[in-house]
């Protein structure tokens, strides 16, 4: 895993045609810091490099251009990795069971 590119994955609100597609791979294909793109009928996968541009960038140049896509729904944000973690970690210590300290007898 390269850790000086981020991924992004994006939904489009309808199945695209060649032309949209080629559009954007057009948008897109000319900003500094995009590695690559991946585009399929309804999706959009861009890998970055982060340090030259942001998915904001991304996101302002698709609307710029008449395209509305929606971020991945199935991607968990930061805080819900960690919560997702501290479950985890707690089941394992505790067993599903408040530690003796916190009142569990």
């Amino acid at each position: 895993m390269n850790n000086l590119t981020s991924t992004y994955k994006f939904q489009s609100n309808h199945s695209l045609s060649e032309r949209e597609i080629n559009d954007i791979l057009i948008e897109l294909g000319v900003l500094d810091g995009v590695q690559s793109l991946s585009l399929e009928s309804d999706s959009l996968i861009v890998k970055v490099y982060p340090q030259i541009l942001s998915k904001k960038v991304i996101l302002e140049s698709l609307t710029k251009s008449g395209f509305s896509f929606k971020e991945d729904p199935n991607k968990v944000g930061i805080w819900q990795r960690f919560i997702n973690k501290l479950r985890e970690d707690n089941n394992k210590e505790f067993g599903g069971k408040p530690p003796q300290c916190c009142g569990y007898l």
